[in-house]
This record gives C-alpha cells, sequence and structure tokens, in this order.
C-alpha cells in the first residue's frame, strides 16, 4: 500500500500544481487583457482628437502657403525701396510746380479784389 499512498500523494502534488499554476495564468492573462481593453479605449477615445489636430495642422499648412518666403519678403523690401526712391524724386520735381501754384493762387486772389 506504500506504493499506492505515494502515487497518490504525488498526484495531489500534481493537482495542486497544476491548479496554482493555472491561477497565475489566469491572474497574468486577465490582467493583459483588461490593459488591452484599456489601451483600445484610450486608443479610440483620442482617435477624435487626432482627427481635429490633423484638420487644424492642415488649416494651417494651407495658411502657410500663402505666407511670401524670406527671399520673396527680400525681393518686396527692394521693390519698396525702388518705389520710396521714386517718391523723392517725384516730390523734388513737384516743389518747382507747388510754388508756381501758390503764386498763381496769391494773384488770382489780389485780383480778384
Amino acid at each position: 500500500m506504500d506504493g499506492l499512498g505515494t502515487i497518490a500523494q504525488w498526484m495531489a502534488f500534481g493537482v495542486s500544481l497544476l491548479s496554482v499554476g493555472l491561477v497565475v495564468y489566469n491572474s497574468v492573462f486577465s490582467a493583459a487583457a483588461r490593459s488591452a481593453d484599456k489601451v483600445s479605449e484610450a486608443v479610440e477615445g483620442n482617435r477624435g482628437r487626432l482627427d481635429r489636430h490633423e484638420a487644424r495642422i492642415a488649416a494651417i499648412e494651407a495658411d502657410l502657403r500663402h505666407i511670401p518666403s524670406a527671399d520673396a519678403f527680400a525681393d518686396l523690401r527692394v521693390g519698396q525701396e525702388g518705389i520710396r526712391g521714386d517718391l523723392k524724386e517725384l516730390a523734388a520735381s513737384i516743389r518747382p510746380l507747388t510754388s508756381i501754384a501758390e503764386r498763381w493762387q496769391d494773384f488770382m486772389q489780389e485780383n480778384s479784389k
């Protein structure tokens, strides 16, 4: 009977070991499944937020396409300086006409009295 008792003890030990292994397995994989569900929920929750950010980025990129580059700004500055020089030249050429117009206005006012 000693042989049967030893076999029964080993069987009981094996069943206990199997049940402990199953408990550990279930706790590990159920926690992993819960974590995977939480990650899936977080991803789904952020999908709308990500879509809104993509739309905002696309709008900003569209606006940036219309902004002149640094080279274009430099060209505008050169053009502006050219216009400023032309205006100074125009003002200098108009000064004699202004004085003529003032004298003519004075003459007309004196003769109208």
